[in-house]
């Protein structure tokens, strides 16, 4: 149900019936981690979507895309699920790069790679900009 809510536009109920399927008792972490991952997409739709919304409720959606994109590839990680890390890492990337380009909204692209680069030094060990430069988003 909330893959057709996401396709038909009404994220807000997409996001609320992903976050029911949280709920389901005794789901593997392989689907728990792809539920996270879904919210986080669709989350960045949702903001990406109501551009005449406040740039605080923008913000707000990315900060939840971050936060499930974060959960996500830290769950496959520790799953040792190495098929799917990759994507939850570009995932938590995009999200990344979707809020620092919302921050830098009159930013050049370089400029909103290296926010995107110090958003995740702040929430990581380290990072590697070029590991953010190869994911081509905005021109």
């Amino acid at each position: 149900l909330a893959l057709y809510l996401d396709w038909a536009g009404d994220y807000a109920a997409a996001l609320a019936e992903h976050r029911r399927a949280l709920a389901i008792p005794g789901v593997s972490g392989k689907w728990y981690s792809g539920t996270l991952s879904n919210i986080a997409y669709v989350a960045r739709k949702a903001a990406s979507a109501a551009a005449g919304d406040a740039p605080a409720t923008r913000r707000h959606r990315l900060d939840d895309a971050v936060t499930a994109a974060g959960l996500a590839a830290d769950l496959k990680e520790r799953l040792g699920d190495e098929d799917e890390l990759p994507v939850a890492l570009h995932n938590l990337a995009v999200s990344r790069y979707c809020r620092a380009a919302l921050d830098e909204a009159g930013a050049t692209r370089n400029e909103r790679l290296g926010a995107a680069a110090l958003d995740v030094q702040d929430g990581q060990e380290a990072a590697d900009v070029e590991d953010l430069a190869h994911v081509r988003l905005l021109p």
